[in-house]
């Protein structure tokens, strides 16, 4: 009775280090406000495992001029491209990169984005995870062509002013950038949602 117990107990403990092989923690960021405090405690009662990259407030910005974007929408944009610069200098597969407007559904989110973040294969820079990017997995190398990108082409889709979700899928569409949507079809869907956005 004893050796089959013991015999038990050491399967479970291989498959355990088995399955836990190859796994690296994933860094959550979270782009928010700092005067956002309930959003970030909204954030802090689901994970304790993240860090907060403060926004660009849009109100500190002089008004755009023209058709095109809004203050707001340059400061977020402006914000992601803080967080892919602490994603291309992470030691990790992937971060999970959020807005503060996000709402992810708990209680098996995270694991749930793990197995969305998987529907995408190797061949990816970015996944989207959530509506107008609102979250989205970022691979540091992914991170790493996305700084170059901006570097290149600006905040700007052929030209014009645009959103960080439309100038990712600008880059995509225009073969520069490999991002994934699989993860925001099928059983995933719904596992991101997003508040109304207020600036």
């Amino acid at each position: 009775m004893i050796s089959m117990i013991v015999w038990t107990f050491l399967v479970l403990v291989l498959v355990v280090v088995w399955l836990a092989r190859g796994t690296r923690p994933v860094p959550v960021l979270v782009i928010s406000l700092p005067r956002h405090h309930d959003r970030r405690r909204r954030f802090l009662r689901q994970t304790a495992r993240l860090d907060f990259i403060d926004a660009v407030d849009g109100l500190d910005l002089a008004p755009c001029t023209g058709a095109g974007v809004t203050r707001g929408e340059k400061a977020c944009f402006l914000s992601h491209i803080e967080a892919w610069r602490r994603v291309a200098r992470a030691d990790c597969d992937y971060a999970l990169v959020f807005e503060d407007s996000a709402n992810v559904r708990l209680p098996l989110a995270w694991s749930t984005l793990r197995r969305a973040v998987g529907l995408c294969g190797d061949d990816w820079d970015v996944a989207a995870l959530g509506p107008r990017g609102c979250a989205a997995a970022v691979r540091p190398a992914g991170a790493r062509t996305l700084l170059r990108l901006v570097d290149r082409f600006g905040m700007t889709c052929a030209g014009a002013p645009c959103t960080v979700d439309v100038w990712v899928r600008h880059q995509a569409r225009m073969g520069r950038l490999r991002v994934c949507e699989a993860a925001v079809v099928g059983p995933f869907w719904d596992v991101v949602s997003e508040t109304r956005r207020i600036l």
